[in-house]
């Protein structure tokens, strides 16, 4: 998986119902969340850019039924479908 736009990872660890999870903060109130990870490329704190490695898909997480990931897309505390960004 890699990184849709440039920002700061602002959280990577296990979230219940979620397993690995990642978070990437790219300003103005943008935020995206990937969930049920298998592997983390980055660190809290880390800059990411575009087409940085960030993470490989997997399987952790209560909610998980097989090999997957949730890419979740907030804009202050919003979620919105990621289908309908572009982000640099």
């Amino acid at each position: 998986m890699y990184c849709p736009g440039g920002g700061i990872v602002d959280f990577v660890g296990w979230r219940n119902g979620y397993g690995f999870t990642l978070e990437i903060e790219h300003g103005y109130g943008l935020r995206t969340i990937y969930a049920h990870l298998d592997g983390i490329s980055v660190k809290q704190g880390q800059k990411v850019k575009r087409g940085d490695l960030i993470a490989t898909s997997g399987n952790t997480g209560k909610l998980s039924t097989g090999p997957t990931f949730i890419t979740k897309l907030d804009i202050n505390g919003i979620a919105l479908d990621p289908r309908n960004f572009y982000l640099r």
